[in-house]
């Protein structure tokens, strides 16, 4: 029966230092600053690529057709092409298609007409800004008759 409380003593003085462990290793992660955590990464980083250079090109001579940079970058980075911008694609959802506002709109119509105005004029101004002038001159009806025009163009394009 000694024999017996003197083991799970020693096991739970084998759990309490453990733990103890566990808390101190613990405490000196939390109490290490954000460099330390850094320069911690970048040595596990290092080390994870040494490792698959050791395994891929092990007796392999730098610089030889074996061991190439390009052949390194294909290890590496594989299918990367350097200034090729990967675009992130959403779930399937396409947009759904919008009505143009009265302002674009009105822009849109007026674009042969409002060039050619600009065309005539000594300075000529930025067509974005020659139209929001044009807009702005506009009354509050005539600016809510072309609102309506765009919705029903909409309107009408989404019938088709």
């Amino acid at each position: 029966m000694k024999v017996k409380y003197i083991k799970i003593i020693h096991k739970q003085i084998i759990r309490r230092i453990k733990n103890k462990e566990q808390i101190k290793k613990n405490k000196e992660q939390r109490t290490m600053s954000s460099s330390t955590q850094f320069e911690q990464n970048v040595y596990e980083f290092q080390m994870e690529v040494f490792k698959v250079l050791l395994e891929k090109f092990d007796g392999k001579v730098v610089g030889s057709e074996d061991l190439t940079l390009d052949s390194l970058k294909e290890t590496f980075f594989e299918g990367y092409t350097p200034g090729k911008k990967m675009k992130k694609k959403k779930a399937g959802v396409p947009k759904k298609p919008r009505a143009l506002t009265g302002y674009t709109y009105f822009g849109q119509q007026n674009k042969v007409v409002f060039n050619k105005e600009m065309g005539e004029m000594e300075e000529k101004p930025k067509f974005v800004a020659y139209v929001s002038q044009k807009w702005k001159d506009l009354s509050k009806d005539e600016q809510e008759e072309w609102n309506k025009k765009a919705v029903e163009s909409f309107e009408k394009s989404q019938e088709s």
